[in-house]
């Protein structure tokens, strides 16, 4: 899930995605020994492949771990039980030739794999690709971002979000469907590029009353952030509208001073 740009960079730790990031330690007798051995992958449907075990360790944290610690003195099949043949075939694929077809179909499962297997230069391709599809699928992408730690996305995704919330919210399907971190983030970031602050509170508002059965406890939370001052006295009268006046907030309580004051001006 989206969250403010400081909390993207320090606070998505993700150890499986820099595992694979660590330099390949290979002696020359382990070296010389994965050259020369190949090993049996079973995956989830039952289909087995012989991959180079040296290949393998290069591109991945979690075949570079196993053979560390159990190959090739255990020469038993290694079963993956979370990647099918199409998947596995994919990767191989791009362990071989060093470039795979992406869309956005499939690139859901292929960051499923990579996460399974600390596939680092796989992901980082991935996120290249996602790079280039922000205009179009943002929403799939804010998903995929929260799900997977896209440490490079993050950041360029609420870059994105901010420059062109406008135009977002025009597209009320998915703008309906941004999570309440998404939207609070955006809210309170003073990047955030909207004609007014009247309306950023009106899509607020729209956003809310999209379910608001489950929604509504939220209204609270943004008039905490929504600048209340620098909106006219029409707007502050409608504004008012949406409080509930027998729930005293900090919030009511500047729209009051503010009403009041503006009476006298």
């Amino acid at each position: 899930m989206l969250v403010a740009r400081d909390e993207f960079q320090s606070g998505c730790c993700c150890t499986e995605y820099h595992q694979d990031s660590i330099p390949l330690d290979l002696s020359a007798s382990s070296q010389n020994n994965q050259n020369s051995q190949t090993c049996e992958i079973v995956v989830s449907d039952d289909a087995k492949f012989t991959v180079d075990c040296h290949a393998l360790s290069r591109h991945s944290g979690y075949f570079r771990w196993l053979f560390k610690e159990s190959y090739p003195n255990n020469r038993s099949p290694i079963t993956l039980n979370n990647i099918n043949r199409t998947e596995f075939q994919r990767i191989l694929d791009y362990i071989n030739t060093g470039s795979i077809d992406l869309d956005m179909v499939n690139i859901e499962n292929v960051l499923q794999t990579c996460q399974y297997l600390l596939l680092t230069q796989l992901t980082g391709y991935c996120e290249q690709f996602l790079l280039t599809k922000l205009d179009t699928h943002w929403l799939q992408i804010l998903g995929l971002t929260g799900e997977f730690c896209l440490l490079l996305v993050g950041p360029a995704l609420l870059d994105f979000l901010m420059k062109n919330f406008e135009s977002i919210s025009k597209d009320v399907d998915r703008f309906n469907r941004i999570p309440f971190e998404v939207l609070f983030s955006l809210a309170q970031s003073p990047q955030l590029k909207v004609p007014s602050e009247f309306f950023l509170f009106k899509q607020i508002v729209k956003w809310i009353n999209y379910d608001f059965e489950a929604r509504a406890d939220y209204f609270d939370h943004f008039m905490t952030v929504v600048r209340l001052p620098v909106m006219s006295r029409d707007e502050l009268e409608e504004v008012a509208m949406h409080f509930n006046p027998c729930v005293y907030t900090p919030a009511l309580h500047m729209l009051h001073f503010l009403l009041n004051n503006s009476q006298h001006t």
